[in-house]
């Protein structure tokens, strides 16, 4: 090591030491060169470097040893955390230290795993494990170990309660079965992680011993110290070399680029290959962080035949496509990984070995660019001189490419011209469907052309709109627009594989589908599918900025799983989505003021609006709702005529309405109000119809206007509520018999029939109610009874409940009733628990309509329970907003009113 005079290091040595000590060294020679950095002061921060790294290895291992030795002996002896005794140590690394740990306030008998932050742990560390507890707080998956309790001790460190798991690491309990049994093992393990991406969720450190093996066979994840939420996951500083285990880490983790799921797509590459050839993927002459940089990014993946022959073939292709340098050439998902595995073990073609010719042509022409040019300019001047000879062809081929052009007319330039035109649905379904005609024919003829296939894609896409996508002007044929859709994805996943040109149009099908899967009612493969959006653009993001189309794509795929989440009542996590997806949106307005952006702020805005009412942020969804009108003024004004733009005006009155009058969400209580917007909606929804009867979106409208303005009446003017809500019905009655039986007609009008039995209920219409709050009934318990039920359809099961309950107390069937307030309340327990305000009104309701059935009864002992209960909800519902403090005030004085 060089000295200074005074036999000090010079202060600026030490700087540029500790800034240069992580990077790779690429990044350490451009730091010198930006930095003009004199010769003298840049040997001796290499010699300082190479010590550090290199010769210094032996030492720091045997000093960490060590200090791994003494550390037991060092920290302060904690042998509690809350209710836990701590027992003896299981595990110990720089994230925390691991306890087995029992129960030891005698309630209970139980084991369990407790995890503290290290002795003398910073405030990095600690924000760090404070994040693991919040990821594992949200994450409940078999395959992986759930989160139990967490806490502090007596002097405030956090600890961290967990499941504990007696098993062994998967590579050791892998180590005596099979090839097929170690994949099928495997592909448990894919699950837990496709559930955490599911979740915005990245591991960032999948490794042997982070998988536990039960003694039945069942697979754990565990370790969640440097997991990260997905939209946070680009901090390179946490995963720097310190804590990453080379064998299993990423090129981009190495190098610290933006980390993506395909981060952990490959260290579960790293994983399986461990599992099936007893050896990691790379081979390390040296454990410098400068050598295992250059091996990881630089080095190709020793193939897996080398060491175990029989994997050659198709498991070989499988791993080597997760292992792969760059993150769009690996698997888009977690699930297209399983896919390969499970096609493998069924002894099915993998797409892996499909899209290896196309990624070895790619590299062998980026190695030889300069002979394949050369190439091919003979190639050019040999078509030259057969050019006479094809004359006969080429004459075929223009009236092919003629054919190819009208039809591309058809199905793109007209539809989307007339799709801006009121009335046009009827023409819009057949100019698609002509259009597609030439281009199935074209395509028979021509299966190798793969621009020609991606427009046949676009094509079905464009036909499923006009079949039946709810948000745009369609026919109601929901069934064979996904019918439609699923073709389309067929052909984009197989250009998609051949060429990565393709990769965008698959990600926004996959948004589209999301959106039409949404509204089909089936929110588990809604959200993957949007999850699987974000993952592929994320990666398109990761190599170039998108342009201004796929940026507004990657906006809207964050209001789709906003969408998703809010239906399925997940209301903070709906918040968190929309407020990306509006941050995206007017940062991208911001830079490029275009139609496009304005529509994303609109749709953006609108979605806030939407779930800050369920916070019962009243104040906060009227002014998302000024923004999201002002966008579409000006969207407005420049296309006047657009049906979607003035299906947006029409739902934001919709929405206003429900802010101000709604019982089924938080409110402020203003009927008149509510009444005011809910009109407005009704007239829009009618002028849409009246441009366009054949809308099926704009009759919708129309129909759930109705029960709309039925909900505002009922205080005021409950006849007139009645024949609303019988116009409603009337409207949803036409539009299922005209074959739209999707699930939100269906679902909707269930509805319309509440409303109208609330109705008749107020107009003292009790035979008739009666009869129409069992209809309700009825059919609410069809739809909860259906595939995949989510929160909004079991709050909408309580209301019927209610309204069936009062109903037959109108009739005097006190037993019936009290028999349905029961099954109410069970039913909106399950909702309460829910975080968000709009979950706790379904048991708020219940608790108030079942006190006043008990009190009208003289009960009083009943009714005061039930009253106590409402008023505990809404005491500890926590936060203080208009709504929130006036259910508090309702209730004490409904307690008083019973305690006189």
């Amino acid at each position: 090591m060089v000295a200074q005079g005074n036999g000090q290091m010079s202060q600026r040595v030490k700087t540029v030491f500790h800034e240069l000590a992580d990077l790779c060294p690429e990044a350490r020679a451009q730091y010198f060169a930006e930095h003009r950095m004199d010769d003298e002061t840049r040997a001796e921060v290499n010699e300082l470097l190479a010590f550090d790294s290199g010769a210094s290895a032996f030492l720091m291992r045997d000093i960490s040893i060590a200090a791994t030795q003494s550390l037991a002996q060092l920290e302060p002896r904690v042998w509690r955390c809350g209710p836990y005794r701590l027992l003896n140590i299981v595990g110990r690394g720089g994230m925390g230290t691991v306890y087995l740990a029992e129960r030891a306030d005698g309630e209970v008998t139980q084991r369990l795993a407790v995890k503290l932050l290290p002795f003398g742990a910073g405030d990095p560390q600690r924000e760090r494990f404070l994040q693991e507890r919040q990821i594992l707080a949200s994450l409940a998956h078999p395959n992986i170990a759930r989160m139990l309790d967490a806490g502090h001790i007596d002097n405030g460190q956090p600890f961290l309660a967990m499941e504990y798991v007696d098993g062994k690491p998967i590579e050791e309990f892998a180590a005596t079965l099979d090839v097929r049994q170690k994949t099928a093992l495997f592909l448990k393990v894919c699950a837990a992680v496709a559930y955490l991406h599911r979740n915005l969720v990245v591991h960032r450190d999948l490794k042997p011993s982070n998988i536990l093996v039960t003694a039945d066979g069942e697979p754990k994840l565990l370790d969640f110290g440097i997991a990260k939420m997905l939209d946070a996951a680009t901090d390179a500083t946490i995963t720097s070399m310190r804590v990453l285990t080379p064998d299993y880490a990423s090129p981009e983790q190495v190098t610290g680029r933006q980390l993506s799921t395909a981060t952990d797509i490959y260290s579960l590459g790293a994983v399986l290959y461990r599992l099936l050839t007893g050896k990691p993927p790379h081979e390390f002459q040296e454990h410098s962080p400068e050598a295992i940089a250059v091996t990881v990014t630089s080095r190709e993946v020793t193939r897996p035949s080398k060491w175990t022959p029989a994997l050659k073939g198709d498991l070989e292709s499988i791993l080597l496509k997760a292992l792969r340098k760059d993150p769009l050439e690996r698997y888009t998902t977690v699930e297209r990984f399983a896919e390969d595995l499970q096609a493998y073990l069924e002894s099915r073609t993998v797409k892996a070995r499909s899209g290896n010719a196309w990624y070895r042509t790619r590299k062998f022409v980026r190695r030889y660019r300069a002979p394949i040019s050369a190439a091919a300019i003979v190639i050019a001047s040999l078509a030259t001189g057969l050019f006479v000879a094809n004359r006969q062809r080429a004459a075929a081929q223009r009236r092919f490419e003629d054919v190819r052009r009208l039809a591309h007319i058809f199905v793109f330039d007209l539809n989307d011209e007339v799709a801006r035109i009121e009335g046009s649905t009827k023409a819009r379904e057949m100019m698609v469907r002509t259009g597609l005609q030439y281009l199935d024919n074209l395509a028979g003829d021509s299966g190798n052309d793969l621009e020609l296939q991606s427009e046949l894609a676009a094509a079905y896409m464009k036909i499923g709109d006009a079949q039946g996508f709810p948000t745009t002007p369609n026919l109601g044929r929901t069934d064979d627009a996904l019918v439609s859709y699923r073709k389309a994805g067929e052909i984009y996943s197989r250009i998609a594989a051949k060429n990565t040109k393709y990769v965008a149009d698959l990600a926004i099908y996959y948004l589209n589908y999301a959106a039409l899967t949404r509204f089909a009612h089936d929110p588990k493969q809604a959200r993957e599918l949007a999850q699987s959006a974000i993952q592929t653009l994320d990666q398109l993001r990761d190599g170039r900025p998108l342009d201004a189309k796929l940026q507004n794509r990657y906006i809207a795929s964050w209001c789709t799983v906003g969408d998703i989440d809010e239906e399925q009542g997940d209301y903070q996590r709906a918040w968190t989505e929309f407020s990306r997806c509006g941050d995206l949106a007017r940062a991208e307005l911001n830079q490029n003021a275009s139609r496009m952006a304005l529509r994303a702020v609109a749709q953006a805005t609108e979605r806030i609006g939407t779930v800050a009412q369920e916070l019962g942020l009243l104040e906060e969804a009227l002014k998302a709702f000024d923004e999201d009108e002002s966008a579409l003024q000006k969207l407005l004004a420049q296309e006047p005529r657009n049906p979607a733009f003035r299906r947006s005006q029409a739902l934001l009155y919709q929405f206003r309405a429900s802010v101000y009058y709604d019982d089924s969400y938080p409110n402020f209580g203003d009927a008149r109000r509510g009444l005011e917007n809910a009109r407005h909606y009704l007239d829009a929804a009618e002028e849409m119809v009246r441009r366009d009867p054949n809308n099926t979106s704009a009759r919708f409208s129309r129909a759930v206007a109705a029960y709309r303005v039925s909900v505002c009446l009922q205080g005021m003017d409950a006849n007139a509520a009645v024949r609303m809500a019988r116009d409603s019905l009337r409207r949803f009655d036409e539009l299922i018999a005209s074959g739209d039986r999707g699930y939100l007609p269906i679902s909707r009008r269930a509805m319309a029939l509440r409303r109208l039995g609330e109705a008749q209920l107020k107009a003292g219409e009790i035979a008739e109610a009666r009869r129409s709050a069992e209809s309700a009934l009825d059919a609410e318990r069809a739809i909860f009874g259906s595939s995949a039920p989510g929160t909004g359809d079991r709050a909408d099961l309580v209301q019927a409940l209610i309204l069936a309950a009062q109903a037959e107390a109108a009739g005097r069937d006190s037993g019936s009733a009290e028999q349905l307030f029961k099954e109410a309340r069970s039913e909106a327990q399950q909702i309460a628990h829910r975080p968000g305000l709009a979950n706790l009104v379904p048991l708020s309701n219940t608790e108030r309509a079942a006190g006043d059935f008990y009190a009208q009864r003289r009960r009083r002992e009943d009714a005061r329970a039930c009253y106590r209960k409402l008023a505990q909800l809404w005491s500890n519902s926590g936060g203080s907003n208009e709504y929130a403090n006036r259910q508090r005030a309702t209730a004490e004085h409904l307690v008083e009113s019973v305690e006189q």
